[in-house]
């Protein structure tokens, strides 16, 4: 530990769907901070996006928005959670149970809620309410991004899809193990 640095002194806990901030980067050891919510076994994609690093548990399969071509978002496979990326996610295995808990430990890394520069795909760490039909959000069986309506909300942990131009339709093109999977938004 160097002087100077904030570390995080004993282990917590980011609770789903309630804002998260801090107004200094503090330094956390691996497994000294945990997010945990339920995730859907349905085969459906959720979003995802974290103050820190973290290893993907096994069970589920994560991806990131690689490229924009001007029509279709490009998602890729990705292994480890990155911070302050967001992530499209969704449980693979076979179970009989309707949600998983999705339990994440930090690695040893800088905790941050720094503002990211807007893009095409974008997280929250607090509620975001649409006030109009501004961006996509991710529909509720995970298959397709759509046109967020005016009152919509997002909570945190969670991203949406912002194009800098009035799109009325954006294609979503996810690549799985060599195959493709084409998400389209309405």
């Amino acid at each position: 530990k160097k002087e100077g640095e904030n570390h995080l002194l004993r282990k917590g806990k980011i609770c789903d769907r309630v804002p998260f901030h801090t107004s200094r980067t503090f330094r956390a050891e691996e497994g000294m901070l945990t997010y945990e919510r339920e995730a859907y076994t349905d085969g459906g994609w959720e979003t995802l996006y974290l103050p820190f690093e973290a290893t993907l548990p096994k069970g589920f399969h994560l991806e990131t928005l690689e490229d924009f071509d001007g029509e279709n978002l490009i998602f890729s496979p990705s292994e480890n959670i990155s911070a302050n990326m967001p992530y499209i996610l969704r449980y693979c295995e076979e179970t009989k149970e309707q949600k998983v808990p999705l339990l994440l430990y930090s690695a040893t890394c800088e905790i941050t809620t720094e503002e990211q520069t807007p893009d095409f795909f974008n997280g929250v760490y607090d509620t975001l309410y649409i006030a109009n039909e501004s961006g996509y959000l991710l529909n509720k069986t995970g298959n397709a991004f759509v046109k967020a309506a005016a009152g919509s909300r997002l909570y945190p942990f969670r991203a949406f899809i912002q194009p800098t131009n009035d799109l009325r339709r954006i294609n979503i093109r996810h690549v799985v193990a060599h195959a493709s999977e084409n998400i389209t938004t309405k």
